[in-house]
């Protein structure tokens, strides 16, 4: 990307991957498709490749990364997903797309690589590659996106595969590359992407999981809290109610007294109970 044309392409991504930005924020020329897309898929290409045979060595060592990082630090599960992806796929970025809760765009909280910068940003749910996949519900392959999704930085290749959530497409993950001399995705690339990824969402789904305890810890210490200082203000108002009782029967018997200083009968009927105390009729 050194071209001016990539210059111009990596500013519009940063624009419209901010962070909170929307599918709105994309003009309607950026929204407006320069070429099909079958013009830019190549998934087919990935079974007339030549694959490298599968290197479970490699496989197994990155899946004891993931499940170290559930076992030490869960909240970033999904950022050692793509720090792994990056590394056993030999890719220039990788990263994960999740789609908001409106459903209307992507946002990226995970990548590794050269597009790392962009964490946080994301691209329209309706109008972009992460898009096509959920909409086909399988994996692609794309050269050259920007072709027709041109808010996009020029890359090579980029490989995506849906991401599942208990059995629902919440999102992609995928892996680019961004130089011609690059490494070209195989089908062991794709074997691999959908293995790290099943993994990765079984580890997500016990974050989710863990962070739904510590919510619902929060909430039960917090209404703990609401109900201690509520029993406090209770005990604070009988003292105070007690007191004023004490008080006014302390005031009746002074009135009593003056009356009878004055020659006249008591004004309060004042009982006395055992233990001394008093009861006003």
């Amino acid at each position: 990307m050194t071209n001016a044309s990539g210059a111009r392409s990596t500013n519009r991504l940063r624009r419209q991957a901010h962070p909170g930005a929307s599918a709105a924020n994309a003009t309607v020329l950026e929204r407006a498709p320069r070429v099909p897309l079958e013009s830019v898929l190549a998934t087919a290409e990935l079974d007339r490749r030549p694959s490298r045979p599968p290197d479970y060595q490699v496989e197994n060592r990155a899946l004891v990364a993931l499940g170290r990082a559930v076992a030490d630090s869960p909240r970033t599960i999904l950022q050692t997903l793509a720090d792994t992806i990056l590394s056993v796929l030999g890719s220039e970025s990788a990263g994960l797309s999740l789609v908001t809760d409106d459903g209307l765009r992507f946002y990226w909280p995970a990548i590794a690589g050269v597009w790392q910068p962009h964490i946080g940003g994301g691209t329209p749910r309706d109008f972009s590659p992460c898009g096509d996949v959920l909409d086909r519900d399988a994996p692609l392959l794309f050269r050259h996106f920007e072709l027709r999704y041109h808010y996009l930085p020029p890359v090579e290749e980029c490989l995506l595969v849906p991401f599942y959530v208990r059995d629902r497409a919440v999102g992609t993950i995928w892996a680019v590359t961004q130089t011609q001399t690059a490494h070209r995705f195989d089908r062991e690339d794709l074997r691999i992407l959908q293995s790290l990824g099943s993994f990765a969402a079984a580890a997500y789904q016990v974050t989710e999981s863990i962070e739904a305890l510590d919510r619902e810890h929060r909430a039960l210490r917090d209404s703990q809290l609401t109900l201690r200082e509520n029993a406090e203000d209770l005990a604070r108002f009988n003292r105070a109610a007690v007191g004023r009782e004490v008080r006014m029967i302390d005031l009746k018997k002074e009135i009593n007294e003056l009356c009878a200083t004055a020659g006249q009968p008591p004004r309060y009927a004042l009982e006395f109970e055992g233990g001394g105390k008093a009861k006003a009729e």
